[in-house]
């Protein structure tokens, strides 16, 4: 198992590595024509350079930030703090920060909630979970799409569903759409970045509470990420 571990963060130092090499280089490039006054920038190319940087910095940012949360899930140091959690007011809340997050793509976030009762998780990691979902679904979707979360209860599970009106799913895609680097024939609509890291993250987050994670798509079709959740006991004792 040890050797197992060290391998997964050798390979993942490797992608790190190359992953970084393009963003570095090009924030380097863009500083130096910054920094040298015989290129003269007109204020407007300083400030696309400057967004560039900024872009970049942020994708970055993201990918250390998938990788630690990887290697400390698979060195078996993930620790859930699970919690009764209100997931009718959750949703809510985590919708209502996304629609102002999918504003710039004109992008509408619909709410559908099937239960009033509880769930148990881990309120840091189910936020992480749903993050990566809905904003996945904004991602991939094209401008003035509508994208709808659901959630439903019965026999004490909890199923969440996040629908898009991306491009849809491939047969082929499917088959590697959880793994780590997953590189998916779809690309984002707004030039958003990806990690290659977010589902296989996602997916190890919903299994270490117990839970399953899908997909359900058809090419052209978009795609219903879904996942489940163990239900609190004990509702009407609330």
């Amino acid at each position: 198992e040890l050797r197992r571990v060290n391998d997964l963060k050798n390979t993942f130092l490797g992608i790190a590595a190359h992953d970084l090499r393009n963003p570095l280089s090009n924030i380097r490039m863009a500083a130096e024509l910054m920094i040298d006054s015989k290129y003269n920038l007109p204020e407007e190319a300083r400030r696309e350079m400057l967004t560039d940087i900024s872009q970049q910095v942020s994708y970055m940012v993201n990918l250390l930030n998938d990788l630690l949360d990887v290697t400390h899930i698979e060195s078996g140091k993930l620790k859930l703090e699970l919690d009764d959690i209100d997931l009718g007011a959750f949703l809510r809340e985590t919708v209502e920060r996304h629609r102002k997050l999918a504003a710039p793509k004109r992008t509408q976030i619909s709410l559908s909630i099937f239960s009033q009762q509880f769930a148990v998780a881990d309120r840091i990691r189910l936020r992480q979970v749903l993050d990566n979902l809905i904003s996945n679904a904004v991602k991939y979707s094209p401008p003035a799409s509508n994208l709808q979360i659901r959630a439903a209860c019965s026999d004490a599970t909890w199923r969440i569903e996040v629908q898009d009106q991306g491009p849809g799913i491939s047969t082929k895609d499917r088959q590697k759409l959880f793994q780590d680097f997953a590189r998916l024939s779809a690309k984002p609509t707004g030039g958003e970045h990806s990690t290659g890291l977010g589902l296989s993250i996602t997916r190890r987050i919903v299994e270490a509470h117990g839970g399953e994670i899908g997909v359900e798509s058809e090419p052209g079709q978009g795609a219903t990420f879904w996942f489940t959740l163990p239900a609190a006991q004990n509702q009407d004792n609330r």
